[in-house]
């Protein structure tokens, strides 16, 4: 996901849409329809939704790339684990709001992990 650097007093805009792609990871503990229901719950639009299946030699660009934060090796792992939801979403402030979405999702996700490894 990529977001550029704005002012505090535009980030708060309400008339500032911004559009972002959220990927929801190949984890068979997320729930892609409990994911879409939130989202526009919260008024999110989804203007596109799409699955793909990233192949190892699809990230593999990610992984070479001089990158800030080698946090993105990890994630560009798990993103040819199996088929990825990709949807582009649309709403004012949406980079806030998509906090407290993601985590939820991820803290359940996260807590069916734990559950299997018991």
């Amino acid at each position: 996901m990529y977001r550029s650097e704005i002012s505090k007093p535009q980030l708060e805009n309400p008339n500032l849409i911004e559009r972002l792609v959220v990927i929801i990871l190949p984890n068979y503990f997320y729930e892609y329809e409990s994911v879409l229901q939130h989202l526009v719950k919260e008024k999110f639009g989804i203007v596109e939704k799409s699955v793909k299946n990233f192949k190892p030699e699809d990230v593999l660009e990610w992984k070479s790339a001089d990158l800030e934060s080698q946090d993105i090796w990890g994630f560009s792992d798990r993103l040819s684990d199996g088929p990825c939801m990709l949807l582009l979403c649309q709403r004012a402030n949406a980079f806030i709001e998509m906090t407290g979405v993601a985590r939820y999702h991820n803290a359940i996700a996260n807590r069916f992990v734990e559950l299997k490894k018991q």
